[in-house]
C-alpha cells in the first residue's frame, strides 16, 4: 500500500506544479485611444499581414487597430464606418463575403432591420462604404 501511495504522489505531484498558469495584464487600448463603451471586440487579421488586429465598435461606429508587428503594440485606430442612426450592438461578424481572399464585415442594423456589409477593398483594411 505504501508503494502505491508513493508511486501516486511522485507520478501526479509534478503535474500539479506545472498546472499553475499565470497571466500578465497588458493595457493596449484605454480611454484615451478608444471609442467610448465598445459593444463588441473581435480579433482577426483585417489587413492580411498575418497578425490578429482588433476590430471594435459601439452603436454608431466600427473601427480597427492594426497589430503591425504582432506583439500587441497597437497603432492608431482607423474608423471604418460611422452613422448616427446606426445601432449595431453585437450583431457583427467578419469573413470573406466576395471570395477575394480578404476579410469583409457583415452586420445587422437593428433600427433599420437590414443586413449590410463593408467590402475590404484591397485586403489592407481599406473598406467600402455601406
Amino acid at each position: 500500500m505504501k508503494y502505491l501511495l508513493i508511486l501516486f504522489v511522485f507520478a501526479f505531484w509534478p503535474f500539479s506544479l506545472c498546472s499553475q498558469v499565470s497571466f500578465q495584464e497588458h493595457i493596449v487600448i484605454n480611454e484615451e485611444n478608444c471609442i467610448v463603451s465598445p459593444d463588441f471586440v473581435f480579433l482577426d487579421d483585417i489587413n492580411g499581414d498575418g497578425h490578429n488586429d482588433v476590430l471594435f465598435g459601439n452603436e454608431h461606429t466600427i473601427s480597427w487597430y492594426d497589430n503591425a508587428d504582432g506583439t500587441g503594440a497597437l497603432g492608431v485606430s482607423k474608423n471604418i464606418f460611422f452613422d448616427s442612426n446606426f445601432d449595431i450592438q453585437s450583431d457583427l461578424t467578419v469573413g470573406d463575403l466576395d471570395g477575394d481572399g480578404d476579410l469583409d464585415i457583415l452586420f445587422y442594423e437593428r433600427n433599420q432591420d437590414k443586413f449590410s456589409w463593408l467590402e475590404n477593398l484591397d485586403g489592407l483594411g481599406n473598406f467600402s462604404s455601406e
